[in-house]
């Protein structure tokens, strides 16, 4: 398209746009346009799009190429380059294609989880039960329980709840979804020594009741308490980490989750 812009070229000027724009695959496979002192800096849709070959015609000394980012030396001449090739995409002369807008920036919003239960705080990956300690079902932190009372780690929603009564689940303001395991493999108990004060739909505040069991009595019929708060949506999180060890009390901050 551009090619017999050629011939005799200016070191910059509409001609050498075009040219660097054809190389670098056309207006639609740009993504982002900068320079450093010496480069010319973008970042394409298509990597395979791009022509060494024009670029060098274009009076570039090197192209370098890391993945989707790509580097076309020019020496001093870059942000000359840079300025009139912006110039170039937004006038009729480069066509219809138009420089993409940059993804936007993820916004980072941080929520703490509360302490579930006052006790002693176990890593996930001491859990003795796989299934959490392996965080297949989402990372997180436990709790070995003092007492017999489950609470609200976070305001929220509650959005499941066993007909057993042995573990909840709740959506935060913020989208993070936790649940909650009281003990392992206390399903088996099918909801004896258990018991639910909260239901499925009720809006809740950090340190409600949620659930409460016998705690004697579940150790006693040879079941651990060890109580994981899991966050499901782990995937979707950008961190989800422990920030506490050892006593806790119920309420005091657990976990911290950026979403």
């Amino acid at each position: 398209m551009y090619g017999k812009l050629l011939g005799s070229l200016p070191r910059a000027g509409p001609g050498v746009s075009a040219l660097i724009l054809e190389g670098l695959g056309g207006a639609a496979n740009l993504l982002d346009v900068d320079c450093c002192a010496t480069r010319l800096r973008v970042t394409v849709a298509d990597p395979d799009r791009v022509d060494d070959a024009l670029l060098e015609q274009s009076g570039a000394s090197g192209v370098l190429r890391r993945g989707p980012g790509i580097q076309v030396v020019y020496g001093p001449q870059a942000a000359v380059h840079k300025s009139n090739l912006l110039d170039f995409i937004a006038s009729p002369q480069s066509g219809p294609g138009r420089l993409s807008p940059p993804a936007p920036t993820r916004v980072k919003r941080s929520a703490v989880m509360a302490a579930h239960m006052n006790g002693t705080v176990v890593p996930m990956c001491q859990v003795q039960d796989a299934a959490f300690s392996s965080c297949a079902l989402g990372d997180g932190a436990a709790i070995e329980p003092d007492d017999g009372c489950l609470y609200a780690p976070a305001d929220g929603e509650i959005n499941n709840l066993f007909d057993t009564c042995h573990a909840i689940g709740l959506v935060t303001q913020e989208g993070v979804e936790v649940f909650l395991h009281i003990g392992i493999n206390t399903v088996e108990l099918g909801g004896k020594y258990f018991q639910a004060h909260a239901a499925v739909g009720q809006k809740v505040t950090k340190g409600t009741l949620l659930l409460s069991f016998d705690l004697a009595a579940v150790k006693a019929a040879g079941y651990l308490c060890t109580t994981p708060m899991i966050i499901c949506n782990t995937d979707d999180c950008q961190s989800v980490t422990p920030v506490t060890a050892g006593r806790i009390q119920a309420g005091a901050p657990l976990l911290e989750v950026t979403v």
